[in-house]
Parts: C-alpha cells; sequence; structure tokens
C-alpha cells in the first residue's frame, strides 16, 4: 500500500477525535502576591450566568471608566502580566511604577455574583479598530477586589472583537468557570507537494482546559469540575 496513502487513511479515520487535557497554565498566575489598592466605583449591573456565556460585546451598553479608575486598572494588568512572566521565565518587561500611559480605553461589562464580600468585574481593554480586519478588538478581564484590595485577575481574551461570542472560550456555571484553550497535535506526516496543506488534514488536536472558582477572599482556587463549555 502506498505509504502516502495509508498515512492519509489514518488520518481521515481520526477526524472528529479530541483529547481534553487539563492544563491550569493557561490562566496564567491569577492571584496577586501583594494587593494592591483598587478603588472602583461603577453603575455596573450584575450579569447572570447566560447573560455573561452569550454576550457579545457592546460598547454602546457598557459603563466607560474614567482616566484614574482606567490607570489603577492599567496598572493592576501590568502587575499580572509581571507576576506571570516573573514566575515562568524568571524575569519580565514590564513595569510596575505608576504609568500615566494608557492602552485604549476602559468598559464594565458588568459584575458576576461570585461571593457576596467579593466585588467581581468583567472588564473590556478596548484597544480600537484593527487596520488589517476593521473589527474593534481589545481584551476581556475579570478583577475581583475585596475590599478595595485587587485579590487576582484573570485574562480571559486577547485581541478579541465585539462582534464576536466569548463562548465557548470561556463560561460560568454556578460560580465554576470553565476556560478552553485549543492546541494543534501530531506531527507533520503529510507530503504537502501531494497532498496540499498541513491544516486542511490535522484532524486531531489537543484542547486545553482549566475549571476555577473564586472563593470568598477573591482569590482564585482550581477545580476537578468537568469542563461545561466546550
Amino acid at each position: 500500500m502506498n505509504i502516502y496513502f495509508f498515512i492519509l487513511l489514518l488520518i481521515l479515520t481520526s477526524v472528529s477525535c479530541t483529547i481534553q487535557q487539563r492544563d491550569n497554565k493557561i490562566v496564567g498566575s491569577p492571584n496577586f502576591s501583594v494587593q494592591n489598592t483598587i478603588i472602583i466605583d461603577t453603575d455596573c449591573s450584575f450579569l447572570t450566568d447566560d447573560e455573561f456565556n452569550r454576550a457579545i460585546l457592546d460598547t454602546t451598553k457598557m459603563y466607560k471608566l474614567n482616566r484614574n479608575t482606567s490607570l489603577q486598572i492599567q496598572q493592576a494588568i501590568n502587575r499580572s502580566f509581571y507576576e506571570f512572566e516573573t514566575k515562568t521565565r524568571g524575569k519580565s518587561d514590564y513595569v510596575l511604577a505608576a504609568d500615566t500611559t494608557l492602552f485604549g480605553s476602559y468598559f464594565c461589562m458588568g459584575k458576576l455574583d461570585l461571593q457576596s464580600s467579593v466585588n467581581s468585574l468583567i472588564i473590556w481593554n478596548y484597544y480600537g479598530i484593527s487596520p488589517l480586519s476593521e473589527r474593534e478588538l481589545g481584551a476581556l478581564w475579570l478583577l475581583n477586589i475585596k475590599d478595595n484590595k485587587l485579590c487576582s485577575a484573570i485574562h480571559f481574551l486577547f485581541f478579541f472583537s465585539i462582534n464576536d461570542s466569548i463562548y465557548p472560550n470561556i463560561c460560568v456555571n454556578n460560580g465554576v468557570f470553565t476556560y478552553n484553550a485549543k492546541e494543534l497535535g501530531a506531527p507533520d506526516l503529510i507530503n504537502t507537494s501531494i497532498y496540499g496543506k498541513i491544516e486542511d488534514f490535522k484532524s486531531k488536536y489537543i484542547k486545553q482546559f482549566s475549571t476555577f472558582k473564586v472563593n470568598e477572599n477573591g482569590f482564585v482556587e482550581f477545580t476537578k469540575d468537568k469542563p461545561m463549555c466546550r
């Protein structure tokens, strides 16, 4: 049997084969080693689980935060990346000192009722319109604040268009989040000169996911729950 035909047959028979793999590293380092003061007074309304899961982000329906509040959030985001990079590679390019430069605008999409003593805000960091796709892009965050102290920050999506839904990348069910991330698997076995692009035949992939909740102190705790959104 022709070796290329045999390899193609193996790949075709593995169509829709998905390996689910729990990996909490995809969430980064959400809990802060130092809880800095952050005071955010907003008129954001509470979101139900379904409203959060199915939301299409719309800046005209969100609460735009003032410059002082936005600066506090920007510094918190810098700290989040700083602690993650320091933990993973021993150093970071992010500066923790006060920075008066804002990276885009900040909006509050809403609040989640995760713990009665924790203010859990869904924050949209709006960058602007992409010159390549002409789509509005930004990043989505969850900030958990207790007693005006920022305890944890979760980076949900990066370079995400407000024209898209966050589901099934992220969802929440009864206080437990599922965070999905896909990664292609399997080596490059196809002779592209015969069968074309490798991507056309790679049907097998690893779906990395993590499940977690926010505890009564505002910190993220990883759980062993099954993924709720796929």
